[in-house]
């Protein structure tokens, strides 16, 4: 990889989380409801309610009222409803819970029940968070985004007038009207403003001529835009051809923002018709270039910098305003372009972390297609639902995402009963963002079956989705502890992205991003800091700036470096420094996606301590400590007391402790981390072994070789690290075969170096990955699906069936 140069170089069925450890019962009441769709589609009540007389859950008086039901899915639905009114004194959901799991049934049943409990066990929610109580909170928001009525403007005159002097023209394209389409133009009258210098009148967006016209730039006009000329020198001397490529796109990139600079000045100085800025040649040649909206990023942040300009901002108005003017709005052509316009603007505002903004443009075409049902709407009402619950993931609101996840549920259900409605749908990214969410709030099982059902499910000319579904798949398999898929899928993302979009794309930098992640945390080699170098160079490269991208990669490139335990010159806490700063001038201060990067500098400066002098170390352990704080501060806020992330934060504070010999605080945190992790995941739970394991290694520290030892026996007996070798495992057997032999028991010492032998023979290596491995042209989409599956092909289809209880057919039914 070439040197970085100075500038460049400065040094993851549903869950939702619990803020507290409220009611058992009440958890135990809701688990039921969330995952009421999937039981009632296939539980058969012969099964379990034998089982719930002999306890005493229910009596015949139940019984019979269950019996009433003239199907089994009526019965599932009236034992559900049954179950609901029980005292927890009864203990209804264990015996529930024990005769599905012992249900005497056929094998194909039985394993089905065990899904279920599956479902159920990783489901841990809050009253409060109902999908049901906060359904109509974006109805309810739409108001917000209403504009005054205002008394018809005057008539005017079918000619555009023209402007003294200023440099550049912008086009408008609009739909021909009704009077031209006639031959002929309807006379109107023209009435003079009221200020003299004022002299174009304020047009309506419904009176525009037809065809394509040119304005002129403002008079006294001046560009405001700066041409980077040494990143554009950088380019030209690349000898990279991608390089070149991108320069060229640059040069036609400026053109157009030259051009759209004019369109905002005129819009700006009410010579544009109402809420027609989205309407010109200009706004449509960036908006409509989604390949290219990276290059655009640097002139509206400079814009917005330098001149306190924010034309993605003004977008959002016009837009609003655009959907209410637009003439013929309920027909084909004018909802197709409104979905356009509006995809388009909420991509490249969720680009630049517009993300308010960004749903604000959604509501507005939401409200706009309510008015016109029909089939033509319902298919754009479904994908704007899909794209809300995108947005919401991204800026991590995912009560709301969840919200719109009902909401494209209902816009499917519209879709599906007409003729060959299912055929139109992608359901791709549906599935997609149903895993995000679930495995961004802890619930990795149920998200591990969504994001295996999006892979079968997205269109493989869907070019940007495969590689989101790839990349969110290596983080959901790495979480599920399946390393071997992950890192095939790892190495395929990269490969897939450079084929589709080249070297110089965001999806590019997101697919080697997301490689760096698995490097990092499963195979932790040499290669992987190359890879984050690479990043880094890429980042900056296409963005020309210091976007999130750049942070995330110098955040990867300082995880690289500790990994190899490579802390010459303290580069890798410059680099975690750095992309914390990057991270605070492009997102909220208090935004949880601070937190990662809270989390590597707290790390950095552990190892910073760890590798100074005794003395030297109080400092840094400090700074670690306030940072664990936010980072865990953070997290609850976001994702309550009882999650995943809150139990990270407090593992990640007790190591902190240990190294400031403060052991009490460091114990309470390491506890409160395993205990956390017991309400909130799997017994089995990859990250609740590794919690075991650090809670262990730690009592080996304060001399408890008792307490020790059994913590890391459960753990060497019992965690399943995919088929792949991991340093901390093996650390794992040393530190149980050390303290065996030091209490003097050898038979059970010689017991577990057999099974580390065993281990590291089994245990698959990571075999070495070179650039010649991730430049590799990859199969086909199809292929790779077609053998990539095969091994969990029947597990898809059982989840398509099963948890898929989640279409609107089975919805309404309940």
């Amino acid at each position: 990889m070439a040197k970085l140069e100075q500038k460049y170089y400065v040094t993851s069925p549903r869950a939702i989380i619990v803020p507290n450890m409220g009611s058992i019962d009440v958890q135990n009441k809701a688990r039921l409801r969330v995952n009421r769709i999937a039981i009632v589609q296939d539980l058969k009540v012969e099964h379990v309610l034998e089982h719930l007389q002999e306890q005493n859950v229910i009596d015949m008086k139940d019984v019979n009222e269950i019996e009433s039901g003239t199907t089994h899915q009526d019965k599932a639905r009236l034992l559900l409803d049954v179950l609901s009114t029980k005292e927890k004194g009864s203990d209804w959901y264990k015996h529930f819970r024990y005769a599905l799991v012992n249900a005497k049934a056929d094998a194909a049943t039985r394993k089905t029940y065990h899904m279920l409990v599956e479902f159920l066990d990783n489901t841990i929610i809050k009253p409060k968070t109902s999908p049901r109580g906060n359904i109509s909170e974006t109805d309810q928001r739409v108001d917000l985004l209403k504009f005054p009525k205002y008394s018809p403007l005057p008539n005017i005159s079918p000619e555009i007038p023209s402007v003294v002097s200023g440099r550049g023209t912008v086009t408008f394209n609009v739909d021909e009207s009704p009077a031209e389409e006639k031959g002929e133009l309807e006379s109107r009258q023209s009435e003079k403003p009221s200020h003299s210098e004022e002299k174009t009148p304020i047009l309506r967006a419904t009176s525009v001529p037809a065809g394509s016209f040119e304005l002129k730039a403002p008079e006294n006009y001046t560009s405001l835009l700066e041409y980077p000329v040494e990143h554009a020198r950088r380019l030209e001397e690349s000898p990279l051809m991608a390089d070149k490529m991108q320069l060229a796109d640059e040069e036609e990139v400026f053109r157009k923002m030259q051009q759209l600079e004019v369109a905002y000045a005129l819009h700006s100085r009410h010579q544009l018709p109402c809420g027609s800025l989205l309407m010109s040649q200009a706004a449509q040649d960036f908006l409509f270039d989604r390949d290219c909206h990276h290059l655009y990023m640097k002139y509206f942040d400079q814009l917005k910098k330098s001149h306190y300009i924010d034309i993605a901002k003004e977008f959002v108005g016009v837009y609003a305003l655009l959907v209410e003017t637009i003439e013929n709005p309920n027909t084909h052509d004018s909802i197709m372009l409104m979905t356009k316009i509006c995809f388009n603007l909420v991509y490249f505002l969720q680009e630049f972390g517009y993300f308010p903004e960004a749903e604000k443009i959604l509501v507005s075409f939401q409200q706009y297609l309510s008015k016109y049902p029909g089939i033509e709407s319902w298919k754009s009402e479904y994908d704007a639902s899909v794209l809300l619950m995108t947005l919401c993931n991204n800026n991590y609101d995912f009560n709301r995402a969840d919200n719109a996840y009902y909401a494209a549920m209902r816009a499917s259900n519209n879709i599906e009963m007409v003729a060959f409605g299912k055929d139109i749908l992608d359901q791709g990214e549906q599935f997609l963002q149903n895993s995000i969410m679930l495995r961004e709030i802890g619930s990795i099982g149920p998200a591990y079956m969504w994001i295996q059902k999006a892979m079968m499910e997205v269109e493989p000319s869907n070019h940007h989705t495969i590689i989101n579904v790839l990349c969110e798949s290596v983080l959901t398999y790495s979480a599920k502890a399946n390393l071997k898929k992950a890192e095939e899928l790892a190495i395929q993302a990269v490969r897939q992205a450079k084929e589709f979009f080249g070297t110089n794309h965001p999806q590019y930098l997101k697919a080697l991003l997301h490689y760096c992640y698995f490097s990092n945390e499963c195979r932790q080699d040499t290669f992987g800091v190359d890879a984050a170098k690479d990043a880094v160079v890429v980042a900056l490269k296409i963005y020309g700036m210091e976007t999130l991208h750049a942070a995330l990669a110098y955040r990867a490139l300082a995880k690289a470096l500790i990994v190899c335990q490579d802390f010459s010159e303290d580069l890798y806490l410059s680099y975690a420094q750095t992309a914390l700063q990057i991270a605070m001038d492009n997102i909220p201060s208090l935004h949880p996606k601070l937190s990662l990067f809270r989390h590597t500098l707290a790390t950095c400066l552990q190892w910073k301590a760890v590798n100074a002098l005794k003395d030297e170390r109080v400092g840094p352990l400090i700074q670690a400590e306030a940072e664990a704080k936010a980072y865990l501060n953070t997290t609850v806020a976001f994702f309550g007391d009882i999650s995943l992330k809150s139990a990270q934060g407090h593992s990640l504070l007790g190591q902190i402790y240990i190294k400031m010999d403060r052991y009490e605080e460091a114990e309470e945190k390491l506890k409160m981390s395993l205990e956390i992790l017991k309400l909130c995941q799997p017994h089995n739970s990859y990250y609740a072994y590794m919690a075991k394991a650090t809670y262990g290694t730690f009592c080996k520290l304060t001399q408890r070789p008792e307490i020790a030892i059994d913590l890391l026996k459960d753990v060497v007996d019992n965690v399943d690290c995919g088929g792949m070798w991991q340093r901390w495992i093996e650390m794992c057997f040393e530190t149980l075969i050390s303290l065996l032999r030091d209490n003097g028991q050898q038979t059970e010492a010689q017991h577990y170096q057999g099974h580390l032998l065993d281990f590291n023979r089994e245990m698959a290596r990571p075999k070495p990955v070179t650039w010649d491995v991730l430049d590799a042209k990859p199969e086909p989409w199809e292929k790779f699906l077609q053998e990539g599956v095969k091994q969990w092909q029947t597990k898809v289809s059982l989840v398509k069936e099963g948890i898929a209880g989640m279409t609107l057919n089975a919805l309404n039914s309940t």
